[in-house]
């Protein structure tokens, strides 16, 4: 069941929900990332590279949160995965990010990275949809994000995708979250912003006034001051037993 400690969301008030796109609404292609650790003969399940991709959400947006985080944060993130599912001192891990972020994320892109779509998540899109709530992507990516979404067929469930490259601010900073809710014609208190990382996602949003959910699968947050969720289907279950 959906828990949370403070604040509530009036979940039979909200008229539309804002996704952040990497880690709420798709995944890293691990099954690729492990095929290229094995080409360098780091044998790795993509199983356990996507539960350490959860695990380590804790620990990016730590990062994140910093006084001066690093510019580009996939290197970190990448490190932090690797040194959750291999036995290999820090040199050896270094030595990897450094061969496999180029490859990962050509010239910087993450179009094939970030490729992957559970049918879990796309019934959730289809059900919000069906219920009646409106839908908006926000999302600290590179200028691919319209493209992207494009290429797994989930554009038509979206009326705006907002790409932090492409209007020039990210977040947790309030405005992109107020760029996205103007070209929706939504009020803030009205919305409801789901992702992944506290420092980026939750703050963020709830600067600008929105009410913030973060996905947790396995409970790796703890007791945080905002609504979590193990899933877009549980959250589903709460919008159908608010309205």
């Amino acid at each position: 069941m959906l828990t949370s400690t403070r604040p509530l969301v009036p979940f039979g008030q909200i008229e539309a929900l804002f996704f952040d796109f990497g880690g709420t609404l798709a995944g890293m292609d691990f099954a690729w990332m492990a095929r290229e650790l094995l080409a360098r003969n780091v044998p790795c399940e993509s199983t356990s590279l996507a539960r350490a991709e959860i695990a380590v959400r804790r620990l990016v947006s730590a990062k994140l949160a910093e006084e001066n985080p690093p510019a580009a944060i996939f290197p970190f993130f990448l490190s932090s995965i690797l040194t959750q599912v291999l036995d290999a001192p820090a040199e050896t891990i270094n030595e990897l990010v450094s061969k496999l972020t180029p490859v990962l994320l050509p010239e910087g892109k993450g179009v094939k990275l970030w490729s992957s779509v559970d049918q879990e998540t796309r019934h959730a899109l289809h059900e919000f949809s069906q219920l009646g709530l409106r839908m908006a992507v926000v999302s600290n990516a590179d200028g691919t994000v319209e493209a992207n979404i494009r290429g797994l067929g989930l554009r038509d469930f979206f009326e705006v995708v907002v790409d932090s490259a492409v209007i020039g601010c990210e977040k947790p900073d309030p405005r992109i979250f107020q760029f996205a809710l103007q070209a929706l014609g939504v009020e803030p208190s009205r919305a409801i912003y789901i992702g992944d990382l506290y420092s980026v996602d939750v703050l963020g949003a709830r600067a600008a006034g929105m009410h913030p959910v973060l996905l947790d699968p396995h409970g790796e947050w703890g007791a945080v001051d905002c609504f979590t969720t193990t899933s877009l289907s549980e959250l589903v279950t709460m919008f159908k037993s608010k309205t």
